[in-house]
């Protein structure tokens, strides 16, 4: 958790009991997670926009990265390349 607070300290990030992390978009991103998701895809980072899991508005802004079968230490290298290419 304190490697992606210091990589991005803008961005809200929440352990869940779940086994992936849930990361909070700032207000003034610029970008729908919809969008960032998408970039991120291209450079091989697979994240989940918290906005497509929603029916009814108003929706969120983040993205759920991993899930329960990514390792941490998998987490903490996308997050550091994700980091790097922003």
């Amino acid at each position: 958790m304190t490697v992606a607070a210091s990589l991005f300290p803008d961005w809200t990030f929440k352990e869940t009991s779940a086994l992936h992390l849930l990361v909070h978009m700032p207000l003034n991103c610029g970008q729908s997670d919809t969008e960032i998701s998408n970039t991120l895809l291209q450079h091989e980072i697979v994240t989940q926009s918290l906005s497509s899991l929603y029916i009814e508005n108003p929706t969120q802004q983040g993205l759920i990265l991993g899930y329960s079968s990514t390792p941490a230490s998998v987490i903490i290298q996308k997050l550091a390349k994700w980091h790097a290419i922003i």
